[in-house]
């Protein structure tokens, strides 16, 4: 969309002519716009009968979809911190590149077995899940309030940059973790750069250096998904539902037919693809494009196509996370029937705000953070809050200075709604 410069000027059927052009009362309807409102103003500037047709309905911000954010990034950090840490020191070691040590990780049993007070209940899986269901609410929205060009470039802009800045922080981590270590960091230059762009690591068939590119590669799938079938999500239209079908298909013929990787990857995708779209269920639920009884079914049967999907992936032996991705829609509709007083909450309002480039750098960064203070002689419980605090301070140091002004400009590429703009320049 061209930017128009000088900013558009509007006045009032009494003072200014005629409009300059008149796109129809159905055009108008469709594009979400008011048809009294457009034969009672007028718009100057270049190109404005695009600008006016692509003009749609105003987005709502759904308060809850950003609590749920802050609740989601705290499920990871804990699990990761509290859990994936102290249980996986080979794991671990294997990711920061430095050898195991015998430094006390001894955590009180009090705060392990909050863990286990839920059955196969994995925070991180939990976390997870719940970001996939958010993403697949609050995308429907984007592609409403777009054209495929907006929408590319708003998305583009929301992923990479903060991905790549939060990337080389992990990348400073890995760095600092091999130097304090006395070892080589023996990852090529070759895959850091891959590794920098998500999507094409996959492709490439590089190897995972932080272990979340994952989750944004099948985002990014959902938002290639939504940039094809646009259509689909407009005008209340509920011919996606077709999509979560055909995937279902792709997999169980892609698990006969393929067996190469990095194709398995992308195989792999498919569940979560699928379980992506309980959150356009609730989406269309929201927009009462689908009642609540006809939306709860669809949930239903979306989840049970995401479980058979999942029993013929290569991540077969991952299937207990599923237990948790149930226990996110669960969370999810609950907090979705109370939307409505929903306020938000300071912390976890904070949380939400910074949630994308915390998860993105905490992991690697964290891990080294936590190994060097246990070096040093603090425990897990007196190196947790320093490194946390460290952790949101950084993330919070990326979306005020990489993640926020992006994201605004990648918004300034989009159409203003109508039911925004006044009726005279006043």
């Amino acid at each position: 969309m061209v930017r128009l410069k000088p900013p558009l000027q509007f006045r009032t059927a009494s003072a200014s002519p005629p409009p300059r052009f008149f796109i129809g009362k159905e055009k108008a309807a469709s594009a979400g716009g008011n048809y009294e409102r457009l034969k009672t103003c007028r718009i100057e500037g270049s190109n404005a009968k695009k600008w006016w047709y692509l003009m749609q309905k105003p987005t709502v911000r759904y308060e809850f979809a950003n609590i749920l954010r802050g609740v989601a990034v705290l499920c990871v950090l804990f699990e990761h911190y509290l859990g994936f840490y102290i249980g996986d020191q080979n794991v671990i070691s294997r990711l920061i590149h430095m050898p195991t040590s015998e430094i006390d990780r001894h955590v009180p049993s009090e705060i392990v077995s909050v863990t286990h007070s839920i059955p196969y209940l994995i925070p991180a899986s939990f976390g997870v899940a719940l970001f996939f269901i958010i993403s697949g609410f609050v995308i429907p929205l984007s592609l409403t309030n777009s054209t495929r060009k907006e929408f590319l470039i708003s998305r583009v802009l929301r992923i990479y940059p903060t991905y790549i800045v939060g990337f080389a922080v992990t990348m400073v981590a890995l760095l600092i973790s091999t130097s304090f270590a006395g070892v080589e960091l023996t990852i090529p230059a070759s895959d850091i750069i891959l590794h920098a762009i998500p999507g094409l690591r996959e492709i490439v068939g590089v190897p995972f250096i932080d272990g979340i590119i994952w989750t944004l590669e099948i985002e990014l799938k959902f938002y290639a998904i939504g940039f094809v079938f646009i259509s689909a999500f407009k005008n209340n239209s509920l011919s996606w539902i077709a999509i979560p079908v055909a995937l279902m298909v792709a997999a169980f013929l892609a698990n006969e037919l393929i067996s190469l990787s990095p194709i398995n990857q992308s195989i792999n995708s498919f569940p979560f693809l699928i379980y992506m779209f309980i959150g356009v269920c609730f989406n269309a639920m929201a927009t009462k494009r689908l009642s609540y009884l006809n939306g709860s079914i669809l949930i239903a049967a979306i989840f049970a196509m995401f479980i058979s999907a999942f029993k013929v992936s290569p991540s077969y032996e991952l299937i207990i996370i599923t237990v948790s991705y149930f226990y996110a829609v669960l969370f999810f509709a609950f907090f979705f029937c109370i939307r409505k007083y929903i306020r938000p909450v300071g912390p976890l309002s904070f949380l939400a705000s910074i949630s994308y480039p915390l998860y993105v750098m905490h992991g690697i960064a964290g891990y080294v953070m936590l190994r060097i203070l246990g070096e040093y002689g603090l425990t897990p419980l007196q190196a947790l809050p320093i490194t946390v605090a460290t952790m949101l301070a950084i993330a919070w140091c990326i979306h005020i200075l990489v993640e926020e002004p992006t994201r605004k400009w990648g918004k300034t590429r989009r159409v203003i709604p109508i039911s925004a703009m006044p009726l005279s320049s006043d």
